[in-house]
């Protein structure tokens, strides 16, 4: 009887796999699992998304966008090293990904490893320049200079969030 039960315990993980690792129907490319994906974090589920966002880097492994959401995904869980290898992963295949030296700054500044949350955070406000949502990395980049201490470098950012239109307030 126990090898009754393992052989169906495979034959679902069997199933599983072959039916797209989990997205809710087999996907017929990397734009319908992508779609799953973004179905799958709207209904609540990261872990449907992490499966249809791995059904799109097999698919297309160098698609940057695949690797920031999936880490996404992760950092919605809270599994922040797998969140920082698929934005690490991210930038590697699109180094000017703004978005993803911001995601990955926020999964370190969670891990209380603020220095290298300062350095994403300061190269995603390099690269967004002024487009609208830099505020959001000036006061992220703050909280993580308040965090180890230095008051002055942190309102220096604060006051410049609030500047390019932060509705933080002080």
């Amino acid at each position: 009887m126990g090898r009754t039960t393992s052989d169906a315990v495979l034959s679902v993980a069997t199933l599983f796999l072959l039916i797209g690792g989990g997205c809710e129907t087999r996907p017929q490319s990397a734009a319908d699992a992508m779609t799953q994906a973004g179905e799958a974090l709207r209904r609540g589920d990261p872990d449907g998304a992490i499966r249809c966002y791995s059904e799109v880097i097999r698919l297309k492994p160098d698609f940057a966008l695949a690797y920031y959401s999936r880490g996404i995904a992760y950092y919605m869980k809270g599994d922040l090293d797998r969140a920082i290898t698929d934005q690490t992963a991210a930038i590697r295949l699109k180094p000017d990904f703004d978005l993803a030296y911001y995601s990955r700054g926020n999964a370190y500044s969670d891990k209380g490893d603020f220095d290298r949350a300062i350095v994403d955070y300061t190269e995603a406000i390099r690269l967004m320049s002024e487009k609208a949502p830099v505020y959001l990395v000036y006061h992220a980049r703050g909280t993580a200079y308040a965090k180890k201490g230095e008051k002055a470098r942190a309102d220096e950012d604060f006051a410049r969030a609030k500047e390019l239109g932060s509705p933080a307030q002080d």
